[in-house]
């Protein structure tokens, strides 16, 4: 079995006009106890190259600029500066922030792997854990199992686990990917979308089919991040867009239930909207839901 350094490491980092959430991902790189080979950012909108510079003598960066914004696009954007020089790549989303020795432990959970294994998550750590619900079940909206893709297309949380699990899918912005796999599996996306909410989802579960995945308890992230919707068409479009990317996810895959996906969105956005207080909350449950009858 292969054994893994850390500067075998790749991190792969897209972003866009958010240049402090980048500084707080790069401060915590270089507190790290473990050095990684390169460190990639693809950015869009201000270039921030200015920004990153002081850094530079710390860390291994490489910038690039896209002109065209996604992080898919992104994403292949650094994919493709990638080379022999690098085994594992981590893909990390710009609003995460590491732990001081997360990639020490990423990396030495992943050597004690077998051959078949080619992703291992973070851990993050600042989410809702997962629970378990009887009566979700019945609607095709939980499992007694985290990391888990339910028949209707969703899935059980794979955040902020108390022991290492191994899982169905990865998340996409917080994951160490064996590279060949990475490169194998990006370049067969044909969906693009500014916003791409099951971007991962659809990426992981088909490698996850016949390989193994798996998040690391003791490699601890934090997601800084909360979204924010700027109006209520933002939220109601967003809401849209995920019941469409989840209904492309499930058509994608044979095993999974068009019928159930229907359910389940229907039972969850139903029982949303009645809870939700903000207005931006409901009409995104709103967004989803109108999808299934096809009113946008």
């Amino acid at each position: 079995m292969e054994k893994y350094y850390s500067t075998d490491i790749c991190i792969l980092i897209p972003t866009k006009d958010r240049p402090h959430k980048i500084v707080n991902l790069i401060d915590s790189l270089i507190s790290q106890s473990t050095m990684v080979g390169r460190v990639i950012i693809v950015g869009s909108g201000e270039n921030i190259n200015t920004i990153l510079d002081p850094y530079k003598s710390k860390l291994p960066i490489e910038y690039y600029h896209s002109e065209i914004s996604g992080q898919i696009r992104q994403r292949k954007l650094g994919v493709s500066k990638l080379d022999n020089r690098t085994k594992l790549v981590a893909t990390l989303d710009d609003d995460i922030i590491l732990r001081p020795n997360a990639l020490l432990e990423i990396l030495e959970f992943w050597n004690t792997k077998d051959e078949i294994t080619v992703g291992v998550g973070f851990n993050i750590e600042n989410m809702s854990q997962h629970k378990y619900s009887k009566l979700k079940q019945i609607f095709y909206l939980s499992s007694k199992s985290p990391g888990y893709v339910l028949s209707s297309g969703y899935t059980t949380s794979l955040v902020n686990v108390e022991s290492d699990i191994q899982t169905k899918w990865l998340n996409g912005g917080a994951t160490l990917w064996l590279q060949e796999k990475l490169i194998q599996g990006i370049h067969k996306k044909s969906e693009d979308s500014i916003w791409s909410p099951c971007e991962d989802l659809i990426f992981s579960y088909p490698i996850g089919k016949n390989n193994k995945l798996w998040i690391c308890k003791n490699a601890k992230v934090i997601h800084d991040d909360k979204l924010v919707y700027k109006s209520v068409s933002e939220a109601f479009q967003r809401g849209i867009i995920l019941s469409k990317w989840t209904l492309n996810f499930v058509q994608q895959n044979p095993e999974l239930s068009v019928l159930r996906f229907y359910i389940a969105t229907f039972v969850s956005s139903s029982l949303n909207m009645v809870r939700k207080k903000l207005k931006y909350d409901f009409f995104f449950e709103l967004g989803r839901l109108l999808f299934l009858f096809k009113i946008k």
